[in-house]
């Protein structure tokens, strides 16, 4: 048994290190390839911080099939949050909890940090 997906979103693998046009080292992503997945905003601050009063710190929840390989260090765009976001830590896989309940997704931390 398990519950409906009926939004999409886009996973971005991380792709690893590349160079830019001045010799430095920079980050990189695949384009997104769509998923099925269910989401939302779980919490958004402003935190104070010195020098960043600007800053915001947005957290939201993401679930999608149990099949799709996700990793910490790629990222994912939900425009309907506002735009991409970083996978934290390891998703979540709810298939092996005591009561046989097997949902067949995987949850996903995601954090975006703007400022």
């Amino acid at each position: 048994m398990s519950f409906p997906l009926p939004f999409t979103l886009g996973l971005r693998r991380y792709a690893g290190v590349d160079v830019d046009e001045h010799n430095n080292e920079v980050e990189v992503w695949a384009p997104p390839v769509k998923q099925a997945a269910a989401f939302y905003l779980a919490d958004s601050t402003e935190p104070a911080s010195p020098g960043n009063a600007q800053r915001l710190v947005a957290d939201a929840i993401a679930f999608v099939d149990i099949s799709v390989a996700v990793k910490p260090h790629d990222h994912v765009v939900i425009p309907e949050l506002g735009g991409e976001f970083d996978v934290e830590g390891l998703p979540q896989n709810w298939n092996y909890g005591p009561w046989g309940y097997q949902p067949d997704r995987l949850v996903l931390a995601l954090r975006r940090v703007d400022g």
